[in-house]
């Protein structure tokens, strides 16, 4: 892992720092060891730190780096799987996770030669692995990883690609064998279980969209006629098709299964179930008549976006003020003057990881979470911890409307919401009216130069006619990874089906450039505080102005900064600015 993901493990856990202190002479002398190479004086002592603080990302982390140094990979997976538990936003940044896979797992990166010589066709298991899939079924990174994220890797995604064809194939050719994968059901389980975060993403043939469809067909059948389903058939067809697409699947719910069927049946039928429950008890509290607002409910409704499984780590608690002071020093921030219970409005809060984050990071707010999909909504609230419940209000509303409810606020989050509506400004006016004296707002926009290589794959992707649906979105990626423009394979949305259609089919998109930011905020009396870069990145820039004597808040200098690296905002625009 990198610099900052060892430092955001480090610092989890407000409970988990409190009794380190008294192991902190441990952890440093640990440190030292590690430094001068005696491995075997830093395990020792990173494992009394872990008897006393067994939650400690850092501690994991180091002593896994150890354990790998020394060839221990499989001590070092457990440890790096545990230094994720402890800090799931490491997940965010996958790359880093993804190369210490490679390294703890040496099966993987062969196949992952073998499968791109082979690619498009699909080798079998065994010109994949040497020793089948026990190469692999028990390793605690790799089921951490295929269990918490989209597997953002284009070189991996194929080997488990070619691997779900073919257990698939196996799976058809023996259909009553029940002892051929036992031993790697939590493997299968885990490859299930990522193909439903990802809503199926991974190529298929036409071959394998026939097997499959046997497959559900046959298990249907049995379920109908009350015979026995085998575990490895079920995570199979689980792999291509949704459980709780099967008719009859609650018969065997409660059925004694092994441990990987059962996390699957809880992902693909119970969950589902509870947001289906939980959709009728959110409130629609605007109209949505608007017919670009209904365009994009519908794609929301089919497409809940983003698809996330594990939160990060609580932040550390704080005022609005404080963050913001601490977030941009010297910044022109002004008192905010916020009541005991400030009031926080999370403008298009899709399936709610930014509404609980901000309740975590504000725990005195009382949040409002509004967005048009009711289908995000009832995600957002299934995830939402029981805890934060009573904060956090979600309501099915049409953001040009919330000027209706009366309401104002002391922050509004609107990133990545505006620029999928007809006029952003106008919706961003409106919200700006709903901000009481001194309000803050954290904004999110597409940079017409960054987003420059998706604008021509989505050019590319209307020439050709791939259709918004999830067949149309596989072939679409496929055509993409082999053209020009792959490199759109480098964005994290590429890797799932919402995230793709959020990324490159969207019914309404719109761009734009710091000028027209800039405008805006003095048409509408906003001051601009600051952008949120990630750190080495905002490092380099603050730098960079320091040492030219440019305030940060000079949008004019970010825009000729963002000329000479037009990636710089490849994500978005996303900024603070303040009511004056």
């Amino acid at each position: 892992m990198n610099r900052k993901q060892r430092r955001a493990a480090q610092e989890t856990g407000g409970a988990a720092n409190t009794a380190l202190a008294a192991a902190g002479d441990l952890f440093q002398r640990a440190v030292a060891h590690q430094e001068r190479g005696e491995l075997d004086d830093a395990a020792r002592l990173y494992k009394r730190v872990l008897g006393v603080v067994p939650t400690h990302g850092g501690t994991h982390n180091n002593l896994a780096q150890v354990r790998l140094t020394q060839g221990r990979r499989g001590d070092a997976s457990e440890h790096f799987a545990q230094a994720i538990d402890a800090a799931p936003e490491l997940l965010d940044d996958l790359g880093p996770i993804i190369a210490v896979l490679l390294k703890v797992v040496p099966a993987l990166s062969t196949a992952v030669g073998r499968v791109e010589a082979a690619w498009p066709r699909r080798p079998a298991l065994h010109e994949i692995f040497d020793c089948g899939l026990d190469a692999l079924a028990g390793d605690p990174l790799l089921h951490t990883v295929l269990t918490s994220t989209t597997l953002r890797h284009l070189p991996l995604e194929r080997v488990f690609t070619a691997m779900r064809a073919g257990l698939l194939s196996d799976v058809s050719a023996e259909p009553g064998n029940t002892t051929t994968y036992v031993r790697a059901l939590d493997l299968i389980g885990a490859l299930a279980r990522q193909c439903f975060i990802n809503e199926y993403v991974f190529s298929e043939t036409d071959a394998e969209t026939a097997d499959a469809n046997a497959l559900t067909a046959t298990i249907e059948q049995r379920l109908q006629n009350r015979e026995p389903v085998h575990a490895a058939q079920l995570l199979t067809a689980a792999m291509y098709r949704p459980l709780y697409a099967l008719a009859s699947i609650d018969a065997i719910v409660d059925k004694p299964w092994p441990k990987a069927v059962r996390d699957v049946l809880t992902q693909q039928v119970i969950e589902p179930r509870r947001e289906r429950e939980l959709r009728t008890t959110v409130p629609r509290v605007t109209a949505i008549d608007d017919a670009v607002s209904l365009r994009v409910q519908q794609q929301y409704e089919e497409n809940p976006y983003p698809r996330w499984v594990r939160a990060g780590a609580p932040p550390p608690p704080a005022t609005i003020e404080t963050y913001l002071q601490q977030r941009f020093p010297g910044a022109p921030i002004r008192p905010l003057n916020v009541e005991a219970a400030p009031a926080i409005l999370i403008a298009g809060c899709g399936t709610g990881r930014s509404a609980i984050e901000f309740a975590q990071h504000f725990p005195d707010a009382k949040l409002l979470a509004a967005d048009l999909s009711g289908a995000s909504l009832s995600y957002a609230k299934r995830k939402t911890p029981a805890a934060l419940a009573p904060r956090i209000d979600f309501v099915q509303a049409d953001i040009l409307k919330l000027d209706t409810l009366d309401r104002r606020f002391d922050l509004i989050n609107a990133s990545g919401v505006l620029h999928h509506m007809a006029d952003p400004f106008a919706a961003w006016r409106l919200l700006t009216g709903l901000l009481r004296p001194s309000g803050v707002m954290y904004i999110g926009l597409y940079s017409e130069l960054a987003r420059r290589d998706i604008v021509a794959a989505r050019q590319f992707i209307a020439e050709r006619g791939f259709a918004a649906t999830p067949s149309g979105i596989r072939e679409a990626r496929e055509a993409l990874a082999a053209s020009p423009f792959r490199s759109v394979t480098h964005s994290g949305d590429f890797y799932g089906t919402s995230d793709c259609r959020d990324l490159l089919f969207h019914v309404q998109e719109q761009r734009m450039a710091i000028p027209q930011i800039k405008d805006f905020l003095d048409r509408e009396g906003l001051a601009f505080l600051g952008f949120d870069l990630p750190p080495p990145i905002a490092a380099g820039v603050r730098e960079r102005f320091t040492a030219a004597r440019w305030p940060l808040t000079d949008l004019d200098r970010w825009h000729e900064l963002e000329q000479m690296q037009p990636d710089l905002f490849i994500t978005m625009y996303q900024f603070w600015v303040q009511k004056r």
